[in-house]
């Protein structure tokens, strides 16, 4: 017999002496399951069980009606971003606002030069702005890259 199974066979003799071994007077009478207390266990249990499934629809009830409130804000959102979206965009293509014109000298300017006034406007089309941009000849180097230039007469 290997040690193994010997031990098993001691564990197993150990138990059933222990349970016979067992003073009657711990086990009281009223410890005994009847029909009656088994019924009524049933029952309470039954009872325990409904008002858990009531109180989960009611809190089902209550997370559906969170969500359809936070659909409907999500919507709401959404709106708002359109808009805002589409204000920015009429904001981006508007027309420059007016530039007051710069008095620019009366002598006769030579035809490969370009008349530049002190300050002009600056238009930043994908930044739905114009600014006012400093005119500065003596500059080493350019605070503002210009690309994409359309030109025009005043």
């Amino acid at each position: 017999m290997s040690s193994a199974r010997a031990v098993g066979t001691l564990f197993v003799v150990a138990f059933l002496v222990a349970g016979c071994a067992t003073p009657h007077e711990w086990l009281a009478p009223d410890s005994f399951v009847t029909e009656s207390r088994l019924v009524a266990e049933i029952d309470r249990l039954d009872q325990r069980l409904e008002s858990s499934e009531t109180r989960d629809a009611e809190q089902a009830a209550a997370l559906e009606q969170r969500f359809e409130a936070l659909g409907d804000a999500l919507e709401e959102l959404g709106r708002t971003l359109a808009q805002m979206e589409a204000a920015a965009r009429a904001r981006a293509v508007a027309p420059p606002p007016p530039a007051s014109a710069p008095a620019v000298a009366s002598e006769r300017i030579p035809d490969d030069k370009i008349a530049l006034g002190r300050v002009e406007w600056v238009g930043l089309p994908t930044l739905g702005t114009y600014l006012k941009a400093r005119i500065d000849t003596g500059a080493s180097l350019a605070s503002l890259s210009a690309t994409e230039i359309t030109t025009f007469e005043r």
